[in-house]
């Protein structure tokens, strides 16, 4: 029997799982910011949040383990590798787990997965920039 609920809060949150990207080094910079940002959260970070409705959110950020390299020929392999990674269970790349067990591929070359699939729900790039 499911149990009924009295108010929002009391709703369980629902889990939103976000894989960070971010670039590495580029032309006479060695440490891309973007990149610092992103490996600065832990393995696995969650935040919590509270939506217009009063739904819950658990917001698990998952860092990419290597700075993309700033290139478009790059992103446009990267990101797509990405998606069927986690789509069909199967890193095309060499696999990078997390504390949390979550595969990621990098891009270093085809293995395949032992921890199981990865799994997230969004990729954010966080990307850095001046006016």
């Amino acid at each position: 029997m499911d149990r009924a609920f009295a108010t929002t809060t009391e709703l369980p949150a629902t889990q939103v799982r976000v894989l960070l990207t971010g670039f590495g080094a580029f032309g006479r910079y060695e440490h891309n910011p973007s990149y610092a940002i992103v490996s600065s959260f832990g393995p696995s970070t969650t935040l919590h949040a509270v939506g217009p409705s009063g739904r819950r959110y658990a917001v698990i950020l998952q860092p990419h383990p290597d700075p993309v390299r700033v290139a478009y020929a790059t992103v446009d392999s990267l990101v797509p590798a990405l998606w069927r990674a986690r789509d069909t269970g199967r890193a095309e790349a060499s696999v990078a787990t997390t504390a949390a067990a979550t595969p990621v591929p990098t891009a270093q070359g085809t293995a395949p997965d032992p921890a199981g699939p990865p799994s997230w729900d969004y990729i954010v790039h966080v990307g850095v920039g001046h006016a």
